[in-house]
């Protein structure tokens, strides 16, 4: 990470205020690493097969109007991780399901099919593809074997860039669930929560099996047959997201000053334009203007 010299204050300041590196999708603490939330009403925007929630009440950056796309995302992420205030990397921990019951078994001879299935399943975070490929699902029943069950999780890197974040109550966002008029704030929140919608896309294959591998076409999982959809289990689901961003900087002033010790700090020997002697654009601030301008919380 390079560093300008007009930021030199800020990095003293970031090595004591930046958590440790977290470990991907292990848990980190309760201000970085959040899970689904089942408490909330939303309703999928994006056409899912199957929805999940995660509400992110973490500030990070100035938590402004401004700096806010309106539903929770960073419109200046690039320039925060450029400026070490959020990492460029977030993990997701995805999981999901494929389950075959005796009912499958039956039915499906009854049907004329042989009783295997293979499920694909695509995620997108905030209408956004995410992992490297889809994840798949393949089982099959026999006379011997009547019910199956696999599985999946694993961690995803996705971009944090992706990811809604909390905002201010006081100067902030519309605090709504996006795409509703539906507050987003729970009872026990201080801050405007980002809800982030994790979808799951299913398309699935049922026999015949050759060598193991089904060879009919992938469809849509609603397209399919009822006696199907009674008769299995099938679901994607995010259980957490994790990201690494820095922890707000406190800053102290002695008993006998103010806040305009900090800024503007008419009281410098150097005057109010020692920052950069540009006052017109509201660069007067001797102290703080570089944490401001890096947007550091």
């Amino acid at each position: 990470m390079k560093v300008r010299p007009v930021h030199a204050a800020i990095w003293a300041a970031i090595a004591l205020v930046v958590p440790a590196c977290f470990a991907q999708c292990e848990q980190n603490g309760p201000d970085t690493t959040f899970g689904r939330d089942s408490t909330g009403s939303y309703n999928p925007s994006q056409g899912a097969d199957v929805a999940s929630w995660v509400r992110i009440p973490r500030v990070v950056g100035p938590g402004t109007a401004a700096e806010d796309d309106g539903d929770g995302g960073l419109i200046n992420a690039t320039a925060m991780e450029g400026n070490g205030v959020l990492d460029k990397d977030a993990f997701v921990k995805l999981s999901g399901f494929l389950q075959l019951t005796p009912q499958f078994f039956y039915a499906s001879s009854n049907n004329g099919t042989v009783p295997s299935v293979r499920a694909l399943i695509n995620f997108t975070l905030n209408g956004k593809p995410i992992g490297t490929h889809p994840f798949l699902l393949f089982t099959s029943l026999s006379e011997s074997v009547q019910t199956s069950t696999v599985s999946f999780s694993e961690c995803v890197k996705v971009k944090a860039e992706y990811l809604r974040f909390g905002g201010k109550l006081v100067g902030g966002r519309n605090c709504v669930i996006p795409g509703t008029t539906t507050s987003a704030k729970g009872p026990t929140d201080t801050t405007c929560p980002g809800i982030n919608e994790i979808d799951a896309r299913i398309t699935m294959q049922i026999g015949p099996t050759i060598g193991g591998l089904t060879t009919s076409v992938y469809q849509p999982m609603l397209n399919l047959s009822s006696w199907v959809l009674n008769t299995i289990s099938v679901s994607g689901s995010v259980s957490q997201i994790t990201f690494r961003a820095m922890s707000p900087v406190i800053m102290v002033h002695g008993i006998r000053s103010n806040s305009k010790w900090f800024s503007p700090y008419t009281l410098s020997p150097k005057g109010v334009n020692a920052y950069d002697g540009n006052l017109a654009a509201g660069h007067g601030a001797w102290f703080n203007q570089p944490f401001d301008d890096a947007r550091v919380p």
